[in-house]
């Protein structure tokens, strides 16, 4: 009942989690920027809520006792962003109620109604790295308590759907960056603006990323589809460039040289691990490339900015910071 209610449907009034987040902020923006009626669910009254959107009280996703979901969603909504989520905390059961409790609760509240759920999911469903190109055949081997908990949730939504006929699409996509951006991205261009000269020119991993922007604009892709997939799909923002290439292209945007030296990067794992710090150099020298055609043809989706033009955007905004 609930696909063939949303079936075909526009995108008219939508509620959000994790609106104050990182990609939320952007997705509302874009949202409302296209004539849709957003909810922006928060935990608390004083929880920020962004220009343009109605705030409604749920909760707190990480409370045992649960949110309110069955008012969260009254009133005239088609569709349901969920991008709320955790990746760090004291105890594993809070992710694990946050990313996975809280999105089987929502995914039945929402399909209940009748109402179309987008899902943003990780790609570290996979895990940290991989060597080949991920895509949706890949096997699924989250290998830390985040990527295991989003996983579930994503097991969490199927189930409800089976159970209620619920429409829903999810992505996972791989770090997401931009202006805004506080987490590695940022650390990368902290790191290629330092000004000292970098062993890293002779890298040669390939790792994915999807600016902002290009990833809440897939996300609103999701929710106009007529047809909903039914499951996660993989995507990108571009090609799957090396750790030096990034370095390049962050260079090139704040106008400075590159300053990078061949190393082998076996030498580069071996001290960086003597120095306790073998998951910076995993992060640096791994590979986690993904294949999103098979979202790309399902969606007839292409990146709204180039990712050349992307990276310059979120450098440049950081430079101004």
């Amino acid at each position: 009942m609930a696909a063939e209610a949303v079936s075909g449907a526009c995108l008219r009034h939508a509620a959000v989690t994790g609106a104050g987040g990182f990609v939320g902020r952007t997705l509302c923006r874009q949202l409302v920027a296209q004539g849709v009626r957003v909810r922006a669910l928060v935990r608390s009254a004083g929880s920020p809520v962004p220009p343009g959107c109605e705030a409604q009280l749920v909760g707190d996703l990480a409370d045992p006792a649960g949110c309110d979901w069955d008012r969260a969603l009254d009133g005239g909504l088609d569709t349901v962003f969920h991008l709320a989520a955790i990746a760090h905390a004291p105890q594993a059961a809070a992710i694990d109620q946050v990313n996975r409790e809280a999105t089987g609760a929502l995914a039945e509240a929402a399909f209940r109604r009748g109402l179309r759920l987008v899902h943003a999911s990780t790609i570290k469903v996979y895990g940290d790295q991989a060597e080949g190109l991920i895509d949706e055949r890949t096997p699924l081997r989250p290998d830390d308590a985040y990527g295991r908990s989003k996983l579930e949730g994503e097991q969490r939504i199927a189930e409800a759907a089976a159970r209620h006929g619920g429409a829903w699409a999810g992505l996972r996509p791989p770090i997401v960056y931009g202006p805004g951006d506080a987490g590695n991205f940022a650390r990368l261009v902290r790191l290629g603006r330092s000004g000292w000269p970098l062993p890293l020119g002779a890298v040669d991993n390939r790792r994915s990323m999807i600016h902002v922007e290009a990833l809440t604009d897939a996300l609103i892709r999701a929710a106009q589809m007529p047809q909903a997939t039914g499951a996660c799909q993989v995507i990108a923002g571009g090609p799957a460039w090396s750790t030096a290439e990034w370095l390049r292209q962050i260079a090139k945007a704040a106008g400075q040289p590159s300053r990078l030296w061949p190393c082998p990067p076996g030498l580069l794992r071996a001290a960086a691990t003597l120095a306790g710090a073998g998951g910076v150099a995993r992060r640096l020298l791994g590979s986690l490339a993904v294949d999103d055609r098979a979202w790309r043809q399902a969606s007839d989706w292409h990146p709204p900015l180039s990712q050349e033009e992307a990276v310059a955007r979120t450098v440049q905004a950081l430079l101004l910071r």
